[in-house]
């Protein structure tokens, strides 16, 4: 659909209601006005179940590029996101654009941390990174406690060096780590686009440990430079994708 009552029905029922539910206070929509400066170059793309639109995609063309920007489920209702309408879209978009000539798409951008259910969500769809947006978190871990160890732990995240994405993993300590262990972290962690993997020791740096990287993207560092008064500008991380 391109009409305008159908985008007027998809903000109102769909996307705005979907947005709300899902972020509560956290959420930002686009205004109906925002939504209707792409109308002319716009397509919704709608999920049926019995005949009824449960779920519905906003495709945008951009000059040589095109990507989903935005989804909506009916009434907002987690019924039906437990039914797999939002695994729908993203399928029948695909398929949709492939039948167009299109070879690849873009569905959108995520936080740049690994653990974030929306990346781990987007990357079962074979992603490749792209580019990052402007927005930026800056990690400064105030001292190293407890907390703030855990926290990097348990976070592994994205950041860029000299414009090319990296990923930061932080283990407790480089004298535990096995080469098994290594080599499961790093499968966890590789995603297409990335060009270096840098596990940061939290305790202890890693001389003498006997384990080897399966691939030249992996290199090893303590984390000396979190607890420094001025650290370097590793820590930052980008939203990306």
């Amino acid at each position: 659909a391109s009409d305008k009552a159908s985008f007027h029905d998809f903000y109102h029922n769909y996307y705005l209601p979907y947005t709300l539910n899902r972020h509560d206070h956290a959420a930002m929509p686009i205004t109906y006005e925002q939504m209707l400066e792409r109308l002319s170059r716009s397509e919704l793309l709608k999920v049926k179940r019995d005949g009824v639109t449960v779920a519905a995609c906003m495709i945008v063309y951009d000059d040589n590029e095109v990507y989903g920007w935005k989804m909506g489920v009916l009434e907002g209702d987690q019924c039906h996101v437990q039914r797999g309408v939002i695994a729908a879209a993203y399928m029948f978009e695909s398929q949709y654009l492939a039948s167009k000539g299109w070879d690849e798409g873009n569905i959108g951008g995520t936080r740049a941390f690994l653990t974030d259910g929306q990346f781990q969500y987007k990357k079962k769809w074979c992603i490749r990174l792209g580019s990052a947006w402007d927005q930026r978190f800056y990690v400064k871990p105030i001292r190293p406690s407890r907390g703030a160890r855990s926290c990097l732990v348990n976070n592994p995240f994205l950041h860029r060096v000299d414009n090319r994405y990296s990923v930061a993993v932080f283990v407790d300590d480089a004298r535990r780590v096995t080469q098994q262990g290594l080599d499961q972290l790093v499968m966890r962690h590789s995603v297409a686009g990335v060009d270096r993997i840098t596990v940061h020791s939290l305790h202890g740096d890693w001389e003498g440990v006997d384990i080897n990287p399966t691939t030249p993207q992996v290199e090893f560092s303590p984390a000396d430079f979190l607890w420094q008064s001025h650290p370097p500008p590793r820590p930052t991380v980008d939203r990306s994708m």
